[in-house]
Formats: structure tokens, sequence, C-alpha cells
């Protein structure tokens, strides 16, 4: 074999072999592919983005800085007499005194001046909002400690809950990319051993980030101007345990499923075979362009799809619509109809669009199998056969 195989090659071998197993198509074996991709975290997914109605800004309240500000700078006119002062040969006079009534209740008399000042309006969050035609939002209720008890030791369930059933179906999906046929029952109890292995690593690798994380935020918080230094290392260290992680999933675990050995095994095996660096690199820069065509791939479909529903949603809303205005006591029923309609129509549409993008991470796992075995042809899953060179 071609020690050194093409970048052409083996994207060329991974379309194939993705075309190879999805191909001919059984929606039984789809949704079965499916499910093992989502469950060993291998499946490509989408975010969002959510904008919260900001604080009033200084902006907002700069036309009352200017009330305020202008109002003291008022003086009397040369060609005026201030209060008090006589005309020529007039005896002193005394000022009169003021009362209560001499004053309306509307004004305010600045101490140095005697000049009345208009009173400040008054401005709150709630007025500000409105005039910036954004809704006043009320505010949530603090969690109180007993719920954050609660809270924390339920999210770190689930994280070791999912990441052990990720580690089994990491070792299903090695095998439904070399099988037709794949039982996840039978396959998750005959991978205990490898899948204990993995998992193990992963809650080290997890653990490794946590501490990491309560470090960071630690030294910013006694050392304010090490604050963005901190930042830098962690965002740093963050990639690098990213990287790490990444190739024992691509590269460790075909050698695990080979050699029935360990995960910290595995990956002293690995690194006896002594990689070339500058291989490792080309892969995860390979990986990261392969991954920016694939993500607008998935925006794109995903983008048509909501369309489609969207106006097909619309569609049937419209009758739906007629009807409750014609007949305004069957809102209710209405109203529990189509929560009921959009619950199901919002899991049909993940799970239609899991089926559309499944090529997607059966493509990127038979991109790692290959890459490997262009690297080291003992550990060939796939029977990859680069072309010679001419």
């Amino acid at each position: 074999m071609n020690p050194n195989p093409k970048v052409g090659d083996i994207i060329d071998f991974s379309w194939s072999k993705t075309k190879e197993i999805l191909f001919p198509f059984e929606l039984k074996r789809w949704a079965r592919i499916l499910v093992i991709t989502w469950l060993a975290g291998q499946a490509s997914g989408l975010g969002g983005n959510f904008n919260l109605p900001r604080r009033p800004s200084e902006k907002t309240v700069e036309p009352t800085r200017q009330v305020q500000t202008a109002a003291p700078t008022a003086r009397y006119r040369p060609t005026e007499r201030p209060t008090g002062a006589r005309p020529n040969g007039a005896a002193p006079t005394a000022p009169a005194p003021s009362t209560p009534s001499a004053q309306p209740q509307s004004e305010a008399v600045d101490d140095t001046v005697g000049i009345p000042q208009a009173p400040l309006p008054e401005t709150s969050p709630k007025d500000t909002l409105n005039e910036s035609f954004l809704p006043a939002l009320p505010a949530a209720p603090p969690i109180q400690p007993g719920w954050w008890l609660f809270l924390i030791p339920l999210l770190i369930g689930f994280v070791i809950f999912f990441t052990w059933i990720s580690a089994r179906f990491n070792f299903i999906f090695l095998e439904a990319m070399t099988q037709r046929e794949v039982k996840i029952r039978e396959s998750f109890r005959a991978y205990k051993s490898l899948g204990n292995s993995y998992f193990a690593f992963s809650l080290c690798l997890i653990g490794f980030i946590a501490l990491v994380i309560l470090v960071s935020i630690a030294l910013a918080s006694a050392f304010r101007p090490a604050l963005w230094l901190s930042m830098a290392i962690l965002f740093i260290l963050l990639v690098v345990v990213g990287i790490v992680g990444t190739l024992v999933s691509d590269f460790v675990l075909p050698v695990m499923l080979q050699d029935r050995a360990s995960c910290f095994g595995s990956c002293q095996k690995f690194l006896s075979l002594k990689p070339r660096a500058g291989q490792l690199v080309w892969y995860v820069l390979l990986k990261i362009a392969l991954g920016i065509v694939a993500s607008l791939i998935a925006i794109v479909v995903s983008l048509g799809v909501g369309l489609i529903v969207v106006v097909a949603a619309s569609l049937v809303a419209l009758p739906g619509a007629l009807i409750v205005r014609s007949f305004p006591f069957l809102q209710p029923l209405f109203m529990l109809f189509g929560i009921l309609l959009v619950i199901l129509a919002v899991i049909a549409l993940v799970v239609f669009l899991g089926l559309i993008l499944l090529p997607i991470p059966v493509f990127f796992r038979a991109l790692a199998l290959t890459y490997l075995a262009g690297m080291f042809p003992d550990y060939n899953l796939l029977g990859f056969a680069p072309r010679p060179k001419t």
C-alpha cells in the first residue's frame, strides 16, 4: 500500500464507502444507524442564539441630564437688577420674606442664583422600555439554594450517564461501518469491556476540563488584572483537550476494536506506531475544512425543510382559524389539538432532518478510518486500497 495516499483518494474512498453503507435505501436500517449516531454523539446538531432585552443604556437618560445641567447655567442679565439691590439714592430695602405660597409647588429654587428651576422629569426602567418599544419583562424569581443542591447533582448524573452510553455506542457505530446488519442489544453487551474502558478515559478528560475551568475562575477572581491571561490559557487548553479527544475517538477506538485492548493501552500502542505530527495536523485541518462545508450543507437543507414545514403549517392552520372564528366555543379544543400537533411536528422534523443528514456523520467516520488505514495499513477496517502513484 502507498504509505502516503493522496487526500483526494481518501475522500473519494470515504464517500464511496458511505454510499455502500447506506444504499440501497432501507428505512429500518437508516433509522437504526441514526439512533446509533445520536447515542454515540456523532450526529451533527443545530444551535441557536437568544437575545434578551438589555437594561436601559446611558443614551436613554441623556435628555434628562441635559435639563439638569442646563438649568444651573442660567444667570441674570447685566441690565436686570438682582434681588435686594437699590437704585441710585434709594434707601436699602430688605427683600420681601418668602412664604410657602410665594413659590409655586411645581418649581424648585436654586440656592445660589435664586432662579426658579423646572422640576426634573422622573424616568423609570419601565418608561424607558416603553419608549424603546420593548416589553417589560417580569423579574425572574431567584433560585433557592436548596434547588441548586438538587439541580447540580442531577446535571452531573446526566453527563455521566450519557457519557457512559456514548462510550458503548461509539463501538457499535464502528461495527455498523463494517457490517451490514447490526443488532444494538447484542452489540451493547458485547462491547461492555471496551465501552467501560473508553468511559473511564472520557471521565478523566471531563474531570481535567472541569479542573482547568475551576482553576481559571479562581485565578480570575483572585487576580483581576490576570483575567484576560487566564481566559487565554483556558481557551488554549480547551482547544488542546478537544484535539486530543478527537484523535482518540477517531484513531484510538479502531485500535481498541481490532486489538481488544483497553483505552490507555491502545493510546500507548498508537503512540508506539510513531505517527508523524504533520499527518495529525493535516488531518485536523482537513476535518475542520470538511466540517465547515458539511455545516453549510446542513444549514441550507435545514432552512429549506423548515420553509416547507412553515408553509404546510400555515395551510393547515388557516382552516382551523376560520372554524374557530365562526365557532368560538371550539377554541379550547382546537388549541389543545394545535399544541399536540406542534409537538408531533417538531419530533417528526428532527427525525426527518436526522435521516436526510445521516450521510454526514457516516462520511466523517469513514474518513477517520480511511485516514488511519493510510497511516498504518495494519488497521485497515474498511479495506482501503489507494491508487498507486504513476
